[in-house]
């Protein structure tokens, strides 16, 4: 990396840093260190490191230090997986570069470290995961049209399909969606969910498969 580049990326990082919004977290790619080495091993290979982000609570910005893991089956994993949280590279002719440093809401974090700092200072439900829970909607309005499809055949699927479109339609109070995901982290907490065709399984499992980051339990893979 050259003088002009680490300037560049200096500059990038603060940026980055100086436009958090609440509950958000920024990683400082140079503060990336392996805690193993296996550098010389065959693949596939775990690396563990740790990483310091800045997160804005109410309080101001707080640093944390945080744990990742991450399998890499190639050389190419090894730049595009083998990163801070939120850090992108870029592929150029002769391997990858650093790109850019992308913010994140802290409840959506793949490291226990930052989710145990979200429970106790962040809501899950505020204006920075407005993005995330609307993407959530969409997906969960697609799913409850095609359950209300083959409902007209099964009851189980009639009734996840209704009240799929219920937690969509109340999505200012979110009363349905809270009640759903106080059960399913009771679910959870007992082990996986099953494969039972019951009308509260087919909605538990669409919740979990795209608002999992909303469960206090659940770090993101």
């Amino acid at each position: 990396m050259t003088k002009f580049q680490i300037i560049i990326y200096l500059i990038v990082v603060q940026f980055s840093a100086n436009a958090l919004s609440f509950g958000e977290c920024v990683a400082d790619p140079s503060s990336k260190r392996y805690m193993n080495d296996v550098f010389y091993d065959k693949y596939p290979k775990t690396f563990i490191f740790k990483c310091s982000y800045d997160c804005l609570s109410s309080d101001g910005i707080v640093k944390i230090t945080a744990i990742s893991s991450a399998i890499s089956y190639n050389l190419r994993d090894d730049a595009r997986k083998v990163v801070c949280e939120g850090v992108k590279v870029k592929e150029i002719p002769y391997g990858f570069e650093f790109d850019k440093v992308i913010p994140f809401f802290s409840h959506q974090t793949r490291t226990k470290e930052i989710k145990e700092w979200a429970l106790k200072n962040i809501p899950v439900f505020t204006d920075s995961s407005r993005k995330l829970l609307n993407h959530f909607y969409r997906q969960i309005d697609e799913v409850a049209k095609s359950y209300l499809v083959a409902g007209r055949t099964s009851l189980f699927f009639k009734e996840a399909g209704e009240a799929l479109s219920l937690i969509v339609n109340e999505k200012d109070e979110k009363v349905l969606l809270r009640q759903y995901l106080v059960l399913l982290n009771k679910k959870l907490k007992m082990g996986p969910l099953g494969h039972e065709l019951t009308s509260e399984n087919l909605i538990l499992k669409s919740i979990y498969a795209h608002g999992r980051w909303m469960l206090p339990n659940y770090v993101e893979k």
